[in-house]
């Protein structure tokens, strides 16, 4: 398969999502996202970054509805986390119980 402008290609470190870039443009061989280069060839979701040093423990890949959806709850859990409960009515808490425990 081949990225094309506007794909999404997301960064992974031990399978945590770090940062999604969006291509930018194409040239034959290459997919471009600002300063950062990808092979536009790819296989099974896994996308080759040009340049990258051997060290690197950043995994690149082509957007799926699974790492969609593993963004959102990501992101869903990173804000619950932040949620000062002490501030919360008893209404608010008494539906999130009723959530959590479903």
């Amino acid at each position: 398969m081949k990225l094309r402008t506007g794909d999404r290609v997301y960064a992974t470190i031990n399978g945590k999502i770090q940062s999604v870039y969006q291509i930018e443009r194409t040239t034959e061989t290459q997919a471009i996202c600002g300063n950062i280069r990808f092979k536009i060839e790819y296989n099974d979701g896994w996308v080759d970054q040009i340049g990258q040093a051997k060290w690197d423990i950043n995994c690149f890949y082509a957007e799926t509805p699974e790492l969609r959806a593993q963004l959102m709850h990501q992101n869903a859990v990173a804000k619950v986390s932040k949620i000062l409960f002490s501030t919360l009515s008893i209404e608010q808490l008494t539906e999130m119980i009723k959530i959590a425990s479903k």
